[in-house]
C-alpha cells in the first residue's frame, strides 16, 4: 500500500473481503490459488447422514417402496417439490403398512398424513426450494410421539 493519496483512497473503498484478499496476495505473492481450499459443511462431516433415495422413474420408486415394505418398515414418508404453470409447490405424504397380503383391489398401505403447499411464482421460488419445503412438511406431519420415540435414550 502506497502512502500516496490515490492508492490509499482506492484501498479505503474496498470491501473487508477484498482488503483481506489484497493483503494475502501481498504476503503470498499472488499464490492464493495454491492454498488449500476447504468446502463448508451444513453439518459436521463426521455425522451419519439420513439415507435418502431419489428414484429415476416411477417404476424404480414403486420397486423401492415395495422392497421397503418387505423389509418390515411400517412407516414411510414421500416428499416432492415441483413447478407447474409458473408456480412452485411442495407436498409430503406419510404412509403406513396395513397388511402384507397382495389382494387385488385392496391397498396394502394407507396415507395417514398428507399436506401440500403452493409456495408462489417461479420468479420468487425454485423447484429445489420446493423439494426442501416438502421435507419440512414431512417433519411437521410426523406425530410428536414418533419423533420422541426415535431419539436415543440416556
Amino acid at each position: 500500500m502506497n502512502k500516496g493519496g490515490h492508492l490509499n483512497a482506492a484501498y479505503a473503498r474496498l470491501s473487508p473481503l477484498q482488503k483481506l484478499k489484497y493483503r494475502y496476495e501481498a504476503v503470498f505473492h499472488g499464490k492464493l490459488a495454491e492454498l488449500e481450499q476447504r468446502l463448508p459443511f451444513v453439518i459436521p462431516p463426521w455425522w451419519t447422514r439420513v439415507p435418502i433415495t431419489i428414484a429415476k422413474s416411477a417404476g424404480e420408486a414403486t420397486a423401492f417402496h415395495n422392497d421397503i415394505r418387505r423389509n418390515g418398515r411400517q412407516r414411510s414418508f414421500y416428499t416432492d417439490g415441483s413447478g407447474i404453470n409458473d408456480l412452485i409447490g411442495a407436498s409430503a405424504v406419510e404412509t403406513v403398512v396395513l397388511h402384507d397380503l397382495e389382494l387385488p383391489g385392496i391397498p396394502q398401505t394407507m396415507a395417514v398424513g398428507q399436506k401440500q403447499a403452493c409456495l408462489g411464482p417461479s420468479t420468487s421460488f425454485t423447484v429445489y426450494f420446493g423439494e426442501l419445503y416438502g421435507i419440512l412438511i414431512a417433519i411437521k406431519i410426523t406425530p410428536v410421539d414418533y419423533v420422541r420415540d426415535s431419539q436415543l435414550s440416556d
